[in-house]
């Protein structure tokens, strides 16, 4: 069997945000949120049934973004028009 070079140095434990592992306090709090937000917005599109373009004109954004949302990107442009 082949051992990995890089085996895991700590587990994050179920209910426990990796953010806290990874990040500053403070950054990792932002992140949490931005990751909730995004998670809510998700269902929210995907329960509406309408398009992206409909969803892009209600949320007054670009259809990108909707696009951006429903892949998951959660990078820190993502919600800076929210």
């Amino acid at each position: 069997m082949k051992t990995s070079k890089h085996a895991a140095r700590t587990v994050t434990p179920a209910g426990r945000s990796v953010f806290r592992d990874l990040f500053p306090p403070a950054e990792a709090a932002e992140l949490e949120i931005r990751a909730t937000l995004l998670r809510g917005l998700q269902e929210w599109l995907a329960a509406s049934g309408k398009s992206q373009a409909a969803m892009a004109r209600q949320l007054e954004v670009t259809q990108a973004r909707v696009s951006d949302i429903k892949r998951g990107k959660t990078t820190r442009s993502a919600l800076t028009c929210w």
